[in-house]
C-alpha cells in the first residue's frame, strides 16, 4: 500500500520507470487469496487502473511496456479467485471498463481451466444478476456516447454477453428456466437464453421432454409477448419507442448470427421451442388414434393454448383482424413458423381448433387453417363438437364467400367432410335449418353440401336404419320448399309461401342434389321399400287441398311432376325425376 498505491497514483511522469517496476513486482508475489484480497482492499487495483488510464490518455500506446505490465498485474490479482472477481463486477469497478474487461476475460479463462466454473458462479455467487447490472450500466453509457461503436463500454457489453451466454449454456434445463423466470423483466437475458436453447439440440430435447414439470411453455410464450410489445401501437399511427436493448445488440459482433439485434429472430426461437414441445408430445401419442382430449390437463396442445400461444400467433399472422395495430409486419420466416405452429396445434386438438375459429372468426388464416384441420379429422367421435363446427362454418361462409373464394372453398370442403362422417349430423342440420329459417340473401351452398353427402354414402348401416323415415322426410321437405312459389297453374289462387321463395338457379342446385340423394337411398335401402314409402308420404305432405288427389302415391307423383314443370330445361332434374316417377308408379 505504501509503495505501490503511491507510485501508481502519482502524477509525476518522471516516476514512470518506478511505476513499471512496481507493476512488474506485483505478479511476482505469490497470489494467495489473502494477498489478492489485500491488493483489492488496499486500493492497489484502483491505482493500477488509474495508471493504465493515464497511459491510455497520454502518448503511450496500449501495447507499450507499462500498460502491458499493468494489465498483467491486474490479471494476476484476479487470477483464479472467483470471490474478488465477482466483488469487482458487483459494484467496486462497475464503471471502469479496463478492470471489467480483465475480470470478464479471467472468468472465461477459469472455465477453460476447470469445467464447471460457470455453474459455480451461478449457484454460489449469483453472477447472473451482477452481470445484468453491469450490462445495464454500460448499455446506458454506450448509448449516451456520441459514437457508440467507438465507446469503451461496447467491449464490456460484448464480454458480458459472451459470459452470460456461456453460463446459460452450462446450466441444467431446470435452472436455466428458473433464471428466465427470475429475470423475466430483463429482455437481454431472455434473448441470450433463447439463443442458448436454439444453439443446443440436447437442451431443446430436454426442455421438450419435461415440458410439464419445467414450465417451459408459459416462459417461452411470455418471452414472445414481451418481444411483440415493441411493435404494439397505443394509437393508430403512433409507433412505440425504440428498444434500447436492440440498439445495444447492434453494437455486438454477431459473427455466428445467433445474437442478432432484430427482435423477430428471438420470436422465431421461442416459436421453435413451442413447436418442438408440440412435436415431441405428438410423437409420444402416435399410438392413440384420436386427437388430444380436452380433459387431459397435461396435454401439450391444451397447455400451449391456455398459456396464450394462439393470441401470440394471431398477433404475428393477422394483427389487424385481431384488433391490433402493429408498427412493423412480421418477416415471412416468422409468419411461416407461426402458421406451421398453429397448424400443428389444430391437428392435435379439435376442441382448440373449434374454439379458436369461434373466438377469431374475423381472422381469415385462422378460419382457413381450422377448415384444413377439420377436413383431416371431422371430429366423428364428438357429435356436439360437430354441430358447433357446422354452425361456425356456416357463419364463416356467409362472411367470406363474397370476397374470398379460396377460403369459401375450404369452408365447403370442411363441411362436406363433416356431413359425410355422420348421417345424424345431416339430419340435425336439415332439422335445425329448414328453408323457412333461411334469410332472403343467405346462400344455400351448405344445404347442397349436406344433401350431396348422402349421395356419397356407400351403404346405410343397420344402426342408422331407424333414422331413415325421418331422414327421407327431411329430404322431401327440402325439395318441396325449394319449388314453393314456383310453377303455379295459370288462374289458380296463389298460395302464400311458408318461407323464402328460392331463386330458380339456387333451387335447381338443391333439387338436383335432393333427387340424387333420394335415388341413392332407394338403392342402398337396408329394408326396402321403407325409403320409397317414406318418400311418397313426404312428397305428398302439401297436396291435401280441395280438388286434388288424396292417395299418397298419387300426391307424390303430382309433386314430382310439379318439379319437372318448374325446371323444364334442367336435364339432370328431368332425368332424376323420371327415375323417381318410375319407382313411384311401379309401387
Amino acid at each position: 500500500k505504501n509503495l505501490a498505491s503511491r507510485l501508481l497514483s502519482s502524477a509525476d511522469v518522471p516516476q514512470e520507470v518506478l511505476m513499471l517496476k512496481c507493476a512488474q513486482l506485483i505478479p511476482m508475489l505469490p497470489m494467495a487469496p489473502w494477498i489478492q484480497k489485500a491488493c483489492l482492499d488496499t486500493e492497489t487495483v484502483h491505482s493500477l487502473a488509474l495508471a493504465y488510464h493515464r497511459c491510455a490518455s497520454g502518448s503511450a500506446r496500449t501495447d507499450a511496456q507499462l500498460p502491458k505490465a499493468i494489465q498483467m498485474a491486474v490479471r494476476g490479482i484476479f487470477a483464479d479467485n472467483l470471490e474478488i472477481c465477482v466483488k469487482a463486477l458487483d459494484d467496486t469497478f462497475v464503471s471502469d471498463e479496463f478492470v471489467c474487461l480483465e475480470v470478464l476475460d479471467e472468468l472465461r479463462s477459469m472455465e477453460k481451466k476447470q469445467r464447471g466454473t460457470f455453474r459455480v458462479l451461478d449457484s454460489d455467487w449469483g453472477i447472473t444478476s451482477k452481470a445484468l447490472r453491469l450490462w445495464d450500466f454500460h448499455q446506458r453509457k454506450a448509448l449516451e456516447d456520441p459514437d457508440p461503436m467507438k465507446s469503451s463500454s461496447r467491449d464490456v457489453l460484448q464480454r458480458v454477453s459472451d459470459l452470460l451466454s456461456g453460463v446459460l449454456v452450462k446450466l441444467s434445463p431446470q435452472v436455466l428456466l428458473q433464471r428466465m423466470q427470475e429475470f423475466q423483466d430483463w429482455e437481454v437475458l431472455q434473448r441470450l437464453a433463447l439463443a442458448a436453447i436454439h444453439s443446443s439440440a440436447q437442451l431443446r430435447l430436454q426442455l421438450a421432454v419435461n415440458y410439464v414439470e419445467n414450465g417451459i411453455i408459459p416462459i417461452a410464450i411470455g418471452c414472445m409477448q414481451t418481444f411483440l410489445r415493441h411493435f404494439e401501437c397505443s394509437e393508430a399511427g403512433v409507433n412505440p419507442p425504440a428498444s434500447e436493448v436492440e440498439a445495444a445488440f447492434k453494437l455486438l459482433s454477431n459473427k455466428d448470427g445467433v445474437l442478432p439485434p432484430d427482435v423477430w429472430k428471438y420470436v422465431l426461437y421461442a416459436l421453435e421451442v413451442c413447436l418442438h414441445v408440440l412435436s415431441h408430445w405428438s410423437a409420444t401419442k402416435l399410438s392413440l388414434k384420436q386427437k388430444a382430449e380436452v380433459i387431459d390437463e397435461r396435454a401439450a396442445p391444451l397447455l400451449l393454448a391456455k398459456a396464450g400461444l394462439v393470441d401470440v400467433l394471431v398477433e404475428i399472422m393477422d394483427p389487424r383482424s385481431a384488433g391490433l395495430e402493429m408498427s412493423a409486419k412480421a418477416p415471412d420466416l416468422v409468419q411461416k413458423k407461426a402458421t406451421e405452429t398453429l397448424q400443428a396445434l389444430f391437428e392435435q386438438n379439435g376442441h382448440i381448433c373449434l374454439f379458436c375459429m369461434q373466438h377469431y372468426s374475423e381472422v381469415r388464416q385462422m378460419v382457413a387453417m381450422g377448415c384444413d384441420s377439420i377436413a383431416l379429422d371431422p371430429l366423428a367421435q364428438f357429435p356436439q363438437l360437430q354441430q358447433q363446427a357446422v354452425e361456425q362454418l356456416m357463419a364463416s361462409f356467409e362472411k367470406f364467400s363474397v370476397d374470398d373464394e379460396r377460403t369459401a372453398k375450404k369452408i365447403l370442403k370442411a363441411l362436406t367432410v363433416l356431413f359425410e362422417s355422420s348421417y345424424q349430423l345431416v339430419a340435425w342440420f336439415l332439422q335445425q335449418h329448414p328453408l323457412s329459417t333461411v334469410g332472403e340473401y343467405q346462400p344455400l351452398d351448405v344445404h347442397v353440401q349436406a344433401v350431396r353427402a348422402v349421395a356419397r354414402a356407400p351403404y346405410w348401416s343397420a344402426e342408422d336404419a331407424p333414422l331413415l323415415p325421418e331422414f327421407v322426410g327431411l329430404l322431401a321437405d327440402l325439395l318441396l320448399d325449394c319449388v314453393e312459389g314456383h310453377g303455379e297453374e295459370p288462374g289458380a289462387p296463389p298460395r302464400k309461401p311458408s318461407g323464402r321463395v328460392v331463386d330458380l338457379t339456387e333451387a335447381e342446385e338443391v333439387v338436383s342434389a335432393c333427387m340424387s340423394s333420394v335415388l341413392h337411398l332407394l338403392l342402398i335401402d337396408p329394408s326396402p321399400p321403407t325409403v320409397l314409402l317414406c318418400l311418397a308420404q313426404g312428397l305428398g305432405r302439401n297436396s291435401k287441398v280441395e280438388g286434388e288427389a288424396t292417395d299418397g302415391h298419387e300426391r307424390a307423383v303430382n309433386a314430382v311432376m310439379k318439379v319437372m314443370q318448374v325446371f323444364p330445361s334442367s336435364d339432370r332434374v328431368q332425368l332424376n325425376c323420371q327415375h323417381l316417377l318410375t319407382s313411384l308408379l311401379r309401387e
